[in-house]
């Protein structure tokens, strides 16, 4: 991890375009981005570890990154693939624990990290940021409902049909294509490397998708649907 310069200007402008903190005036807001800090993280660096002491919010300036716990046995489970623009690490921020899950880079990243405190604190001040903050953790408590809804009611097949139907559309190809290693995805869908590689053979075969390396396009939509219905 390096720490980065960011003139105060741009941390404001930041952090303006953020949701929880639009409402806040002008004077809010430089108090926040005084506190506020640019970081860079190479791939596959840890950014922080589950359990440990929350060091603030997230806010993805550019690249990527992963959330994710580990088993005892140290398989991975990936929760959420953030890219930039995102914000993360919300709960230990606002209820004051340890980091909930993992978070890494997956490849070069710049992070803007805003302290926990500063941020406890201009809740109390300014009401107006609790509608901000109930929304987005509503919207993150129903995405995890739906992941347990599929992991415990759908074979990976099904749930891979379904990940690749959601994902956007490519403005250059006009196709649907996941860049992703199949450990990555096969994290990502509750399930391990030789059962997420069974299920792409199988969509393969039906002519739905088109594997390459770290590289899945989905090149008949209609098939993908007509296969989510009748399994």
């Amino acid at each position: 991890m390096r720490k980065l310069y960011s003139s105060i200007e741009q941390r404001v402008e930041v952090l303006k375009n953020n949701p929880y903190f639009a409402l806040l005036p002008q004077s809010a807001l430089d108090e926040l981005a005084a506190a506020t800090q640019l970081r860079s993280y190479d791939k596959e660096e840890v950014i922080f570890l589950e359990g440990e002491e929350c060091v603030g919010l997230f806010i993805l300036h550019k690249g990527g990154v992963k959330l994710s716990k580990l088993s005892p046995s140290g398989r991975e489970v990936i929760f959420k693939t953030l890219g930039e623009g995102a914000t993360f690490n919300e709960v230990p921020v606002f209820d004051g624990g340890p980091h909930a899950v993992n978070a890494t880079a997956l490849e070069g990243c710049q992070l803007w990290v805003v302290p926990p405190a500063i941020i406890r604190d201009m809740l109390t001040r300014y009401p107006q940021m609790g509608r901000a903050v109930i929304l987005n953790l509503a919207k993150n408590l129903r995405m995890f409902v739906e992941l347990v809804h599929n992991v415990s009611l759908y074979q990976v097949t099904h749930r891979l049909a379904r990940c690749l139907l959601e994902l956007p559309i490519d403005p250059v190809s006009g196709k649907r294509i996941k860049k992703v290693t199949q450990v990555q995805l096969a994290a990502q869908l509750g399930t391990v490397r030789e059962v997420l590689a069974r299920a792409l053979k199988e969509l393969q075969r039906a002519g739905a998708v088109r594997i390459a390396r770290g590289k899945i396009e989905v090149i008949d939509e209609h098939l993908l649907r007509l296969w989510l219905e009748t399994n």
